[in-house]
């Protein structure tokens, strides 16, 4: 199956040195384009995709959550998505934004231990503007598959339903990195699982809320790992309200 290629929202650079702003553009787009190579020759396994094209037919923006190390091959899934995402202001946040602004979303640069309140109303106010956003709820520096709160609030706040999504492969390289980025091997099979959108009521508890998603998250991790006996231990997601198919932004 081949991966659906979604409109493309592109902005400008986030660095005001232009020698800077070249130096990581190129290496965003070099990157992209090795990985684009990659992922091209893979199988696409995807379950539960109906909840994503739900809400695209239904021109309602959306929280797209994954894992940090699960990034790639749900960047290039969503690739010209126009996704506004959080990125770190470090320097491999620069490297990033330019792998994001290749792949067509939309870099937003803070994190929750630098400009992360700023960056937030950042989002809200892409959110507000029409934009589906993207978080890896764990990121930017762990622990790994500990979900931070800030996904939660930001569904408070906007109003947009939370995606839940995971991937893996059948054959991939990890990074030595906290999160082990996955990087799927050349013709190996990348299995995709999303899980029902939901929305999150402003009184809830962020807390259970946050708790649940990450069980949710875990759940779909085991899946496109191909560990179906440990998914099904992992209690899958309770509560909420669903999204309303028929809103648009």
């Amino acid at each position: 199956m081949r991966a659906p290629a979604l409109e493309a929202n592109r902005r400008g650079s986030d660095r005001s040195n232009p020698r800077l702003a070249l130096r990581y553009t190129l290496a965003g787009e070099t990157a992209g384009l090795i990985l684009d190579a990659i992922l091209a020759t893979v199988r696409w396994d995807i379950q539960g995709a109906e909840h994503h094209r739900g809400l695209v037919d239904a021109g309602q923006p959306y929280i797209l959550a994954v894992w940090h190390g699960r990034l790639l091959p749900a960047g290039y899934l969503h690739r010209r998505g126009g996704h506004s995402m959080m990125i770190s202001r470090s320097k491999d946040g620069e490297y990033a934004s330019g792998l994001a602004r290749h792949w067509g979303q939309v870099p937003v640069r803070g994190s929750s231990s630098r400009g992360g309140g700023k960056a937030l109303l950042e989002l809200l106010a892409h959110a507000a503007a029409g934009h589906p956003l993207a978080f890896t709820p764990d990121g930017p520096r762990g622990p790994r598959h500990v979900l931070k709160d800030g996904v939660v609030v930001a569904a408070q706040r906007s109003g947009l339903p939370i995606l839940p999504m995971s991937a893996g492969a059948s054959r991939g390289w990890y990074t030595r990195g906290w999160d082990r980025m996955l990087v799927p091997r050349p013709f190996s099979t990348v299995r995709v699982r999303y899980a029902e959108p939901f929305s999150v009521d402003p009184s809830e508890d962020v807390e259970t809320v946050r708790a649940r998603l990450e069980a949710t998250l875990l759940r779909l991790t085991a899946l496109a790992d191909g560990d179906d006996a440990g998914a099904a231990v992992l209690p899958a997601p309770r509560g909420g309200t669903a999204p309303n198919a028929g809103r648009r932004a």
